[in-house]
């Protein structure tokens, strides 16, 4: 048995914040949310789940020439990968060793991505 992620969904909501964020002098009110849906299997039993982040492209990247919507679709592309890899992922014994297993496969994709995209960058 154990568990393994059976279905995810993502969405993208342009949302106003109860409480705005603060990046040193800047104050976020509104922007970007990402609000995961994620249905597992453990042990057999079916468990549905939600969860929500802000997407912060400019505190993500580090990148002052990146457009928002250039930095809110590459940070979407990282949900989006963990999510297949975590659908295609074989059952683990324990909630920990699904994660653990997910954060393995997520940094290999990043891995090579980063390898694909910035050849050339350290050389």
């Amino acid at each position: 048995m154990g568990v393994s992620i059976t279905d995810t969904n993502l969405y993208v909501l342009n949302m106003t914040r109860r409480m705005t964020f603060h990046f040193g002098n800047v104050h976020v009110a509104e922007g970007p949310q990402i609000l995961l849906e994620l249905t597992a299997d453990v042990d057999g039993v079916r468990e549905t789940g939600l969860s929500m982040g802000a997407l912060a492209p400019m505190w993500f990247h580090k990148n002052p020439d990146m457009g928002m919507e250039e930095g809110v679709a590459d940070m979407v592309t990282v949900f989006e990968a963990a999510c297949d890899r975590a659908e295609s992922a074989d059952a683990e014994p324990t909630v920990f060793d699904a994660w653990w297993s997910l954060y393995d496969a997520v940094g290999d994709w990043a891995a090579d991505t980063l390898t694909r995209h910035c050849s050339g960058v350290t050389e």
